[in-house]
């Protein structure tokens, strides 16, 4: 339930091209009005403000990039898919947050994985497959004991904002090594307080009882989810859950 698309390579022709280049501006405006706008992961701060806290906070600075990727379409065209992500090899709590243990985040394991396809196939659930939609922003808001943190815009052309402008991170981003443990923490506690009970054998399982009868199981991995199940409780529950997180 893993997939992965090739980051495309800016030096050719293709993305040289106009068209190239308005496929990648929109790709880069989308991405940026739901970090910023929708899902609120990132502050713009002012660039008077930016200069002050460049001298305030020099080593709370991380730098940022830009992953763009080629998606093909249902309709045989493509767009181009953009990832803001932050500098986790620059994190300046990096250390501490592996010696905590912070860098950690549960995947299922391929038991996990065939003992929920077999239930699905034994008990003949509804087989359905999702990735939640900006996972990692769906995490609660990001707290460092060291202070706050901060990112510099990634090497693109963003209209309206002037070089040298910080964001404040809000909310935990792509690229930041305590992301997936913040972001399954999240998911975990929002699965068992819909009545999801988290399996004993994987932790990335999770069971939905009806009395003794099962009516719903779930596997994840990082943001892709696998769930099947019947049942007026079982819908109830996913269309909850969908409604957190969109997948």
């Amino acid at each position: 339930i893993v997939g992965g698309r090739k980051e495309i390579n800016m030096k050719d022709e293709k993305w040289r091209s106009e068209d190239g280049k308005q496929r990648i501006m929109q790709g880069w405006m989308k991405e940026f009005n739901t970090v910023v706008h929708d899902k609120k992961a990132l502050r713009p701060i002012p660039l008077e403000e930016s200069r002050v806290l460049r001298q305030q906070y020099p080593d709370r600075i991380m730098p940022s990039r830009l992953v763009l990727t080629e998606k093909d379409q249902e309709d045989g065209t493509f767009v181009v898919k953009a990832r803001w992500t932050a500098r986790g090899d620059r994190d300046p709590d990096l250390y501490s947050l592996v010696r905590d243990g912070r860098t950690q985040a549960p995947t299922i394991s391929a038991n996990g994985r065939f003992l929920v396809l077999q239930i699905i196939a034994s008990l003949r659930f509804v087989l359905q497959l999702g990735d939640v939609t900006g996972a990692f922003l769906e995490s609660d808001a990001l707290s460092r004991e060291h202070g706050p943190l901060f990112m510099d815009a990634p090497r693109h052309d963003l209209p309206g904002y002037e070089p040298g402008q910080l964001f404040e991170v809000i909310r935990p981003m792509y690229g930041l090594n305590d992301s997936p443990q913040l972001w399954f923490r999240k998911f975990r506690n929002t699965t068992t307080g819909l009545k999801w009970k988290q399996s004993r054998m994987d932790p990335c399982v999770f069971l939905l009882w009806d009395g003794d009868t099962l009516v719903g199981i779930m596997g994840v991995h990082v943001d892709d989810v696998l769930v099947g199940g019947r049942g007026e409780l079982f819908e109830e529950s996913l269309k909850l859950l969908k409604k957190q997180f969109p997948f």
